[in-house]
């Protein structure tokens, strides 16, 4: 479990985003988890994000928005400035720390139950060497009744509108090339 220090400044850096998110790895298997992950985000308003691994966890969730190459067509000046990771590595899911996907002026809080992972490829402003699940059970725990800061709700349905523009280019674009398939000679 994060020591208590940690989940302060995680519930500090909340308070004070305009465009938080999260990016959810695989530690959310269990239903437990996933209602956990879902109450974090509902009590805090933020988008979830994931890799391929940790898409069943974020399903389902009111503020689930889809896989984490999402933010690529995210318009710069309304690039996430909070991203916390939730048991997501740096790798090829955030192309490599490159700040492609993950913006370098974001605010970004990594809690990882691996504690060489935390900053590798990125920087990280707040590495938790903690489990995920537990983390999220804390930040629950003392969330509490507080109010979703406002703002969230437009943030949500800016993210989800890039969604929706994205999927609908892929699938146009599978469209335009369905009849040209590839033959073996």
């Amino acid at each position: 479990m994060a020591p208590a220090g940690g989940v302060d400044r995680i519930i500090e850096a909340l308070a004070t985003a305009r465009r938080p998110i999260a990016l959810v790895g695989k530690s959310f298997v269990t239903a437990e988890a996933r209602a956990h992950l879902h109450e974090f985000a509902a009590l805090t308003g933020v988008p979830l994000f994931s890799d391929w691994e940790g898409l069943g966890a974020i399903v389902g969730s009111e503020h689930h928005v889809g896989l984490v190459q999402t933010l690529a067509t995210v318009p710069e000046d309304e690039r996430p400035d909070l991203v916390l990771l939730f048991g997501l590595r740096f790798g090829l899911a955030t192309q490599f720390g490159t700040g492609g996907l993950l913006p370098k002026s974001a605010r970004i809080l990594q809690i990882d139950p691996d504690g060489r992972e935390l900053g590798r490829l990125q920087e990280v402003e707040l590495g938790i060497q903690a489990d995920p699940v537990g983390t999220i059970g804390l930040l629950n725990e003392r969330l509490g009744d507080s109010p979703v800061p406002t703002g969230r709700d437009d943030w949500l349905t800016t993210l989800r509108d890039v969604s929706d523009t994205r999927r609908s280019a892929l699938a146009a674009e599978t469209e335009d090339h369905e009849d040209a398939a590839i033959h073996r000679s």
